[in-house]
């Protein structure tokens, strides 16, 4: 979707509020929730092929760790500054304990993070190779995790923990990817603070009276059961959605538009690409999405300003390799060109 004028305008006025707006973020407060993964990365050499199977041999050269799905937006949280709780559960083994580490290092209150003994902590395992240092290929995925639901007693921990926590946070964010944690008495709770924001790939009637949800196109359609493509299944979406989850706002993202922000009242707001042309990696862009999403409405700002905050922090990430951290001065820097590539 281009540029229209109305956008460029109504993006230009709101220059100097955007711009506080991101002032602020150091002031928000988050409660992030939901299905923590370790994300590992085992990576290798190519050497040879296999005498035993058409499969490369790698000679091991490193091994990285990080946060993944809930625990990746707390990490993204913390490096805008923001004072970031994490909520989940881990099993009793080291991926647990590598995970809190990881989460406690960057200053995210892990006191909500509890142990459940009777499953593992969700790993997800990369392997890598490479011949050339500079261009790494992702080979194969190990995920470890268990097909269990959580022991009551974890399930009524979290939800008592996130009760507490309703009063002392700004915005609760739900990171469901159907690993388990979201279970009915935690995500009652969640859904009892006045702001929670739900990011889920399905079952969205079940955060029924949460303030907000993102979703990408693939997912708003499996929601509805149909087909949007086009202005009239769009509106008739949008309806269904709401009904749906009883929602104040829905954020959707994937279409032909770019992103397309819903509102309960009816009204719908396009939100064009921003760097478009210049995309070189997408990785974790739903997860930045949210991120700023959430944190934009924490620090108070309004669902359209949330979204282009959003927006802008996503144009910026694909435009580097990886699942990089987006500063606040790089948003900065990136609203004051788009305004003046647009002569504005």
């Amino acid at each position: 979707m281009p540029f229209d004028s109305d956008f460029i305008h109504k993006l230009h006025v709101s220059k100097e509020r955007l711009l506080n707006l991101l002032n602020n973020f150091t002031q928000g407060r988050i409660l992030i929730m939901g299905d923590l993964t370790l994300d590992e990365y085992l990576i290798g050499k190519v050497e040879d092929i296999s005498s035993e199977a058409p499969i490369l041999i790698l000679r091991h050269k490193e091994t990285s760790k990080a946060p993944g799905n809930a625990g990746y937006i707390a990490y993204k949280l913390a490096h805008l500054g923001v004072q970031v709780k994490a909520a989940g559960l881990v099993g009793k083994d080291d991926e647990g304990k590598a995970l809190r580490n990881l989460l406690k290092v960057e200053n995210i209150n892990v006191d909500g993070i509890f142990c459940d003994p009777s499953r593992v902590t969700v790993t997800r395992t990369r392997v890598l190779g490479y011949s050339q240092p500079s261009f790494k290929q992702q080979i194969v995925t190990i995920d470890r995790k268990s097909d269990e639901f959580p022991q009551p007693d974890a399930q009524l921990e979290l939800a008592e923990y996130i009760k507490q926590q309703i009063a002392s946070v700004d915005v609760i964010v739900c990171c469901d990817r159907g690993d388990g944690t979201m279970t009915k008495p935690v995500i009652s709770a969640a859904v009892s603070a006045p702001q929670t924001i739900v990011s889920t790939q399905k079952h969205l009637e079940r955060y029924r009276g949460a303030r907000a949800f993102v979703l990408n196109l693939s997912e708003a359609e499996k929601s509805v059961g149909y087909t949007i493509n086009n202005e009239k299944k769009l509106t008739e979406a949008g309806k269904d959605l709401f009904a749906l989850t009883q929602g104040q706002h829905i954020l959707i993202t994937g279409t032909a538009n770019g992103i397309v922000l819903l509102e309960r009242n009816g009204n719908k707001h396009y939100i064009p690409r921003f760097y478009h042309d210049r995309v070189l990696d997408v990785t974790g862009i739903q997860d930045t999405l949210t991120t700023l999403f959430s944190l934009g409405l924490a620090t108070g700002a309004s669902s359209w300003e949330a979204a282009i905050l959003a927006n802008l922090s996503t144009g910026v990430m694909m435009q580097q390799l990886g699942t990089k951290h987006v500063s606040n001065t790089e948003m900065k820097v990136a609203l004051e060109k788009i305004l003046q590539e647009k002569n504005y």
